[in-house]
């Protein structure tokens, strides 16, 4: 479920958002709440059984409590009618956190929160000009740990404007203090239609060298792992037994459902996604069904493909039996010289069955992808 509400646009995000307003809430809620009857119709007509439930953002915990609750039950009720999802996420920015939000959570039946830190220096907050300060971001996984949450999760960012190791080196001596099991830690990527971008486009963001950035990836690695939180995709680390279900279906290609402006839904062999438009998907006046941005069918080899190299985010790769009982299709056939030249330069491995990307490979994962995709 996409929120597309912040207290202000952050000028690295390009995801569907606008400023938050309370008249903006109210036709939100009722807007998702007329989307949750169609994606029931969708269910009735099609053999596909949800396992869980993440409201994302933007930022979910600009809303009210009212309208936190009033959206998950509804979901809760449509989309799980026997049985509990596996797992519940919702995801808070630290301005618009507290205490009594995490514990209605807990009520709710929310039983994961990820927490939008992405620094935990006051040169990086400033840099990427978040609301928060590093007080209120250790305050707010100290409230989710007060009330009850025990698999908590935040999201970090490296490579920001002006960052050097030691900064990088107090934002992981801060985490490993933190009562966390999960942890998001993704390069600053400098997208089209963002301020960053404008500022990049005039030489004017002073971005750290390439070099630099990939002597983070190997601290963040290092430091992670001896603090207990192991890497199981390219970005994401998690102490055992604690990795995001939601994601991870993600990556390994599995039919998922998507409400709210922006949000996209896949079952194969279509996708779609909702129009951008908010103001368009807020209409009460509109009927029928939700507007597209756009859908697309992929043809059996397409899905192959896109699964693949999706599964090649996680650590563990892909397994050639799972894939070839999955697609009847051999990836080590279909792919031929392609992987062996990509093993004789280290950037994968196949062994015992898994193709999966080494260290090398994934430091320069998007070039090796381009030869999958």
């Amino acid at each position: 479920i996409h929120v597309p509400f912040c207290r202000k646009k952050c000028p690295y995000c390009d995801f569907t958002s606008t400023v938050h307003t309370v008249s903006l809430e109210a036709a939100f809620v009722e807007a998702i709440s007329r989307e949750i009857q169609e994606k029931k119709r969708f269910l009735n007509s099609h053999p596909f059984v949800p396992k869980t439930l993440y409201m994302g953002g933007g930022t979910p915990s600009v809303l009210s409590l009212a309208s936190i609750e009033r959206i998950l039950s509804e979901s809760l009720r449509v989309f799980f009618p026997r049985e509990d999802p596996e797992e519940v996420t919702v995801e808070c920015n630290p301005e618009s956190a507290s205490l009594a939000l995490f514990r209605h959570l807990r009520g709710i039946g929310v039983n994961r929160v990820s927490i939008g830190v992405q620094d935990l220096t006051k040169k990086g907050l400033h840099a990427l000009r978040r609301l928060h300060s590093v007080k209120e971001a250790i305050l707010a996984v100290e409230s989710a740990k007060r009330a009850g949450f025990s698999n908590i999760s935040i999201d970090l960012i490296y490579g920001w404007p002006g960052q050097d190791q030691r900064d990088l080196f107090e934002t992981l001596e801060v985490v490993s203090t933190l009562p966390v099991m999960h942890v998001s830690f993704y390069e600053l990527a400098i997208e089209k239609g963002t301020m960053f971008h404008e500022l990049f486009e005039t030489g004017t963001l002073d971005l750290p060298p390439e070099a630099v950035v990939l002597g983070f990836m190997d601290m963040i690695e290092d430091t992670l792992r001896a603090r207990g939180l192991y890497q199981y995709e390219v970005s994401n680390f998690a102490r055992p037994g604690s990795r995001c279900i939601h994601n991870v279906f993600y990556w390994e290609n599995r039919p998922y459902l998507g409400l709210g402006p922006s949000a996209a839904s896949y079952y194969p062999p279509r996708r779609w996604m909702n129009t951008k438009d908010i103001k368009l998907y807020l209409d009460s006046s509109r009927e029928g069904p939700i507007p597209l941005e756009y859908e697309e069918a992929l043809d059996q080899e397409g899905v192959f493909r896109e699964t693949v190299v999706m599964g090649l985010r996680l650590i563990k790769g892909v397994s050639v039996k799972g894939l070839e009982k999955r697609f009847s299709i051999n990836l080590l056939d279909y792919y031929g010289d392609i992987i062996w030249d990509l093993a004789s330069y280290g950037f994968v491995d196949v062994d015992k069955g898994s193709l999966r990307l080494t260290k090398k490979g994934r430091r320069v994962l998007n070039r090796v992808l381009s030869f999958l995709v």
